[in-house]
């Protein structure tokens, strides 16, 4: 059973960590001069165009469905969602900050 706010909201974020498998960041329609760029070739820009956003995206979503499961052990608990607010962090930092960034 769910004891804690703090459990929704990891799964929240595992949600939406995991959610960006499914739906992507952008898409261009055909013919769009946008299908040059390398990443945009199939005309879907998600993290399985990187390597590195691939690996952060899913760290950040295992970690936090991992943390829901440590209600019991808090600071464990804690200091796995700080780890991965810095994952996020650094993620978005990566993703806005890229020289490949479309």
């Amino acid at each position: 059973m769910i004891q804690r706010i703090q459990s929704i909201f990891l799964l929240v974020a595992s949600g939406a960590l995991f959610g960006q498998f499914g739906l992507p960041y952008l898409q261009t329609p055909d013919g769009n001069l946008a299908h040059n760029v390398p990443q945009l070739a199939d005309g879907v820009l998600n993290p399985l165009d990187n390597i590195g956003l691939l690996g952060l995206t899913l760290l950040g979503g295992l970690v936090s469905l991992v943390a829901v499961f440590l209600y019991r052990n808090r600071p464990l608990q804690a200091k796995l969602t700080g780890g991965t607010i810095l994952i996020s962090i650094f993620y978005w930092s990566w993703r806005l900050w890229s020289p490949t960034s479309p």
